[in-house]
């Protein structure tokens, strides 16, 4: 197992985590300065952590049931889901920017497909083979316009797109996981997903599909909401 990509590719992957914490940081609103500070501040704490961790080669040792790295990834994906779920979440989020957060996957689909490239993923893990992930990078600006926002029509097929985009990541997660050398490895045999183990490359599992999901999350609350308001809204 070698450490051989490319330094573009190790940069292009830090660029979208920039980007992300960007997108992040204007779809927060109705919040104080100290609470914003307080919460770009415990993201970049977890991906310094996370980049101190895979420098440590941590994440390298694969003999544990479930890799480290799976680890890391769930325990993201649980923060996620919980602080999505949090009653007093919504009004602090805005829609069109959570929506405008998920065009990251186009670039990350790129980045992928650069690493498969670098004989760091399988094939599989590209919009080449069952990746269709793309399609959400792809569509998520023209899902951000004004009218999928206000008018019930627009909100309904923005539901639907933010379930579909859940359904699209879960799917990448799964590729991912089984393409990585374990006992669980079905994909990639002779080039596995060797790439997240590194870093900046940790930073997809535990930290960019977490903050997709969660971006989903709160969108599809977010609709809800606006739809038993419905009345108000134009078809």
């Amino acid at each position: 197992m070698t450490e051989s990509y490319e330094p573009d590719v190790s940069a292009g992957l830090i660029f979208v985590v920039v980007i992300a914490l960007l997108l992040f940081f204007f779809s927060l609103r109705n919040l104080k300065h100290k609470q914003i500070l307080f919460i770009i501040t415990g993201m970049l704490a977890w991906l310094m952590l996370q980049a101190f961790i895979s420098y440590s080669g941590f994440y390298k040792n694969l003999t544990s049931i479930i890799p480290r790295i799976g680890l890391a990834s769930l325990s993201a994906l649980a923060a996620a889901l919980l602080l999505s779920l949090r009653k007093n979440m919504l009004p602090f989020f805005n829609l069109r920017m959570l929506t405008v957060v998920q065009t990251l996957r186009l670039l990350l689909a790129l980045i992928l497909l650069s690493l498969y490239y670098d004989k760091q993923i399988p094939v599989e893990m590209t919009f080449f083979n069952l990746n269709v992930d793309v399609l959400i990078g792809i569509t998520a600006l023209p899902m951000s316009l004004k009218w999928f926002n206000q008018h019930v029509r627009g909100l309904r097929i923005l539901m639907g797109w933010n379930i579909l985009g859940i359904l699209l990541l879960i799917n990448m997660m799964l590729i991912s996981a089984l393409s990585f050398p374990s006992g669980l490895q079905i994909f990639g045999s002779n080039q596995p997903n060797n790439a997240i183990i590194y870093f900046p490359f940790s930073w997809i599992p535990a930290f960019l599909s977490p903050l997709a999901l969660f971006a989903h999350l709160v969108s599809i609350r977010k609709i809800k909401a606006r739809l038993k308001d419905a009345s108000t809204l134009p078809v």
